[in-house]
């Protein structure tokens, strides 16, 4: 699909550019608004990965809640716009409220409810209302479904509800594990992703095709419209309303980067699909099992292909000492060219993190692993 979109170069930005491509996007856009549950109005757009995605959501939520903004601008507010995340919430967000001006202070992170829990719904209500005591405005929430650092997912439909009752956007960043809603056997874990006001998710980490793939859908089009509309006159209408992308999102040129996820569902099927990533999380847990069997602790109970382990041997002492021989462990095992892991902290706590990404993962990468894990560890 890469080569084709690279040899024949469509560009999506208008309809009347590549109508079939164009629809081909549109297509998948309805199909994932279907299976996440959204409603009819909902729509959506291909992204260049998470970053652009979680971004769009920023925008789209302040021009939801701050009609006025496109006109007069934040400094049009009589009060400081803030969005609630977890505290393992992706560093995109930090990235998002510096691009759209509000500063990294108008993030404001939530506790967890534990080291391999998500964030606390209680520490988020009691957020809410001591921000605007403190004369913050509170217009965005995201909910995490799948951190980066461990594969943790919030609980949706607390606060979903939470952001109904206080009429926030809900956003909800799937990058990670948002794609799991194919699967029957799993989708159990994103209970409440539906009340969600937009979702994003990386088709180029379960779902296995190339980067970058990531995907914007929102509840409600005219949404996407306040924060991106425009109508230069060198660009020819399109004949159907609402299926130009440059007016309905940040890019204006853009890529065919639908193409290699209709055609991988196109070939696999969602059946195909949801096995694959099944296969993924069950080797997930595999992992953990063999790493549980060689000594090591596993600290996130092996959520959704993505295993952070520790040394028990190590925990008595200082972080930054566990830390070092963690990348030490790390550093060595990704020097004999079979398995590539990398460290992190949950919660602040230094772990040592592999991460399932290839549908291709079989037993014996598995057993390699933690063959060079014990090698490692025993040299330290």
């Amino acid at each position: 699909a890469d080569l084709l979109v690279a040899a024949f170069n469509p560009q999506l930005g208008a309809w009347h550019h590549q109508p079939a491509a164009v629809e081909t996007e549109r297509h998948l856009v309805r199909f994932f608004a279907n299976v996440f549950g959204l409603p009819e109005t909902a729509y959506g757009n291909f992204t260049t990965g998470g970053s652009e995605a979680n971004l769009t959501g920023v925008n789209v939520a302040l021009a939801r809640q701050y009609p006025q903004l496109a006109k007069s601008g934040l400094r049009g507010l009589d009060r400081q716009p803030v969005i609630l995340a977890s505290e393992e919430s992706h560093h995109t967000l930090d990235k998002a409220v510096q691009q759209v001006g509000l500063g990294h202070d108008a993030l404001i992170r939530v506790p967890v409810s534990g080291l391999a829990e998500g964030m606390d719904p209680s520490a988020l209500e009691a957020a809410i209302d001591r921000c605007r005591a403190d004369g913050l405005d509170p217009f965005m929430v995201v909910g995490t479904a799948g951190t980066t650092n461990a594969g943790i997912i919030d609980p949706l439909r607390a606060i979903g509800e939470i952001c109904r009752t206080e009429d926030l956007h809900y956003h909800v960043d799937g990058a990670w594990g948002g794609s799991i809603i194919l699967s029957e056997r799993l989708r159990d874990q994103l209970d409440g992703i539906e009340l969600a006001d937009s979702i994003i998710i990386d088709a180029h980490k379960l779902l296995s095709v190339p980067m970058g793939a990531g995907l914007f859908i929102c509840a409600d089009k005219s949404w996407q419209a306040a924060a991106f509309d425009l109508d230069p006159a060198y660009v020819p209408r399109s004949p159907v309303d609402g299926m130009d992308n440059f007016r309905l999102s940040m890019q204006f040129s853009r890529r065919f980067i639908g193409l290699k996820l209709f055609m991988t569902l196109a070939a696999a099927g969602r059946d195909g699909m949801a096995r694959t990533i099944e296969q993924q999380v069950g080797m997930g847990h595999r992992l953990g099992r063999l790493l549980e069997q060689d000594g090591w602790k596993v600290v996130n109970g092996a959520q959704l292909a993505l295993v952070c382990f520790e040394n028990p041997d190590w925990t008595d002492l200082d972080p930054e000492e566990r830390h070092a021989r963690n990348e030490s462990v790390a550093r060595q095992v990704v020097e004999t060219g079979q398995s590539w892991i990398s460290t992190t902290r949950m919660v602040g706590r230094p772990v040592l993190r592999a991460c399932i990404t290839s549908y291709r993962t079989g037993e014996l990468d598995l057993r390699r692993l933690v063959e060079a894990l014990s090698v490692a560890r025993a040299e330290i």
